[in-house]
């Protein structure tokens, strides 16, 4: 429920842990955009979108506005291109890292490989461009399979370990 997602990112502030949010879809953004502001409270410290997500939260046709609106939620924006990258916009600057070539053949699950794969790097000390490159290659590679999951917990870690950046 809302109040539930709302109660956790006030927990999660108060003792000091980063909050991340995905909009997910873009039918989150046309018919739960109330539920999705009180969960995105003051703001978050990353939140992750596609560009039309993006777009469709600003009401806009241009990209530049979007950002400009999401960047003031998310403290780092990473805005997802498809195969052309990442807009990535932190305060300290706006830069868009390139995708990685795939035979996209079933997107299910890209936006939450990207998210996911860019929070471990993250976590791992990565500064948010080279954890967008590593959620470009992790997305490129789910995209190109049927599923939105790999195999089993192996074939993440393999994924892992045949990144080279």
């Amino acid at each position: 429920s809302t109040a539930a997602a709302v109660l956790c990112r006030e927990t999660a502030e108060a003792a000091g842990v980063k909050t991340c949010i995905s909009i997910s879809d873009t039918s989150m953004v046309e018919f739960c955009r109330e539920g999705l502001e009180a969960m995105l409270g003051n703001g978050v410290d990353c939140l992750f979108c596609n560009e039309i997500e993006a777009l469709g939260w600003a009401g806009t046709d241009r990209l530049d506005i979007a950002v400009a609106e999401l960047k003031d939620i998310g403290r780092e924006l990473y805005v997802t291109l498809g195969a052309n990258g990442c807009r990535v916009i932190t305060r300290d600057g706006d830069r868009e890292v390139a995708g990685v070539a795939a035979k996209a053949v079933d997107t299910t699950g890209a936006g939450d490989m990207f998210a996911g794969a860019c929070l471990y790097a993250r976590m791992q000390d990565a500064d948010p461009a080279d954890a967008t490159r590593f959620a470009n290659y992790s997305a490129a590679n789910i995209v190109s399979r049927y599923g939105a999951r790999l195999e089993n917990a192996d074939a993440y870690q393999q994924l892992k370990a045949a990144y080279i950046p």
